[in-house]
């Protein structure tokens, strides 16, 4: 396991998990327009989810250096480290607006031709979330550095986005 076992009840190694999302706020709506128009916006907001910030080397001597956190302090006269408590840092919201339009052209009374035109993170918000690095004594602790992906796209929906991006396509219904 990732727990000491001389740790495994001690204060602060239970904490949030990497699923841990307070609050998620989504919406979307179908909207029909004139002239065949029709628009899908969908609206995704969420709370930081938690992180654990790591030293980076064996502070404790037990020769596990990958797991072991960031100190908290350190105690005299053993130099023994306080590791801090197991997610006790939340990384950034998570925000991102999407949308489809489409256009229905009616070609015959059972032909219809569909342009379709699909914008993703449409306003270009930075959404690395959790994609962080969580290395406490690097340069950029707590910046937008991959150094642990896996703590992004867990739990439902989506935790981390790419930029902007669109793509179109057609469809031809008989």
């Amino acid at each position: 396991g990732n727990i000491t076992p001389e740790l495994q009840f001690a204060r602060g190694e239970f904490g949030s998990t990497v699923f841990d999302e307070r609050n998620r706020f989504v919406a979307s709506a179908v909207i029909n327009l004139p002239y065949g128009f029709t628009l899908g916006p969908l609206f995704q907001a969420s709370t930081a989810r938690p992180y654990s910030a790591f030293a980076g080397t064996d502070v404790d001597g037990d020769g596990r250096s990958s797991i072991d956190r960031a100190c908290v302090s350190v105690s005299a006269p053993t130099n023994l480290c306080q590791q801090e408590q197991v997610m006790a840092h939340r990384a950034k919201s998570f925000a991102q607006m999407d949308l489809r339009t489409e256009k229905i052209f009616t070609l015959h009374e059972n032909m219809k031709f569909h342009f379709i035109w699909e914008f993703y993170n449409l306003f270009n918000r930075d959404n690395s979330c959790n994609f962080v690095d969580n290395n406490a004594y690097s340069s950029d602790a707590g910046g937008n550095t991959i150094r642990n992906p896996s703590l992004g796209a867990q739990g439902f929906g989506p935790g981390f986005s790419g930029p902007f991006r669109s793509q179109f396509g057609f469809r031809f219904e008989f």
